[in-house]
């Protein structure tokens, strides 16, 4: 396996954290996946359920990224935090900023919105398979104001960094 990477890092806490969030609370109700999360420490995971559970939660992590686009992102364009046009004919020369950017506060925006969506998809699939929980409640109520905070904040300064790096086009 590759180890983490500066140039990684970024696309494992956007896609594949929020995920496996995901994943592991479907394990709940799906026992093969159960199976493949709950193996003892003095066991070996199989390539196979290792592979398979990595893209099963690749592939959850892009349907939650769906759902963010469609929900989160929305929300935050109607509440006014539209991104401006921006001057791509600058980016040949800025690549490597424009990268930083996205490394160092996009990518960041996208874990935050993306658990947005994440939780309370997984307190779902946990109080309907353990039964409700007043304290469970409350945890998804405080993460997900915490969350939304980071994300507001994450994707403000995403847009600022980004309108400084590239500018407005030229006038036509």
């Amino acid at each position: 396996m590759r180890e983490v990477t500066h140039a990684n890092f970024g696309l494992l806490i956007a896609y594949v954290v929020p995920g496996f969030v995901v994943v592991s609370t479907l394990s709940l109700h799906v026992p093969v996946l159960a199976k493949w999360l709950s193996l003892p420490a003095t066991s070996v995971p199989s390539i196979g359920g290792l592979i398979l559970t990595t893209l099963y939660a690749v592939l959850a992590g892009m349907i939650v990224s769906t759902l963010r686009w469609l929900f989160v992102d929305a929300l935050h364009s109607a509440l006014g935090r539209k991104s401006t046009e921006l001057n791509f004919a600058e980016l040949h020369d800025r690549i490597a900023g424009y990268e930083t950017i996205v490394g160092n506060t996009y990518r960041y925006y996208q874990h935050y919105s993306n658990m947005l969506v994440a939780a309370p998809i997984a307190w779902f699939l946990l109080t309907s398979a353990i039964g409700w929980r007043t304290a469970y409640f409350l945890l998804l109520v405080a993460f997900e104001w915490t969350y939304w905070r980071a994300s507001t904040d994450t994707i403000r300064r995403y847009h600022e960094r980004t309108r400084m790096l590239l500018g407005a086009p030229a006038s036509r």
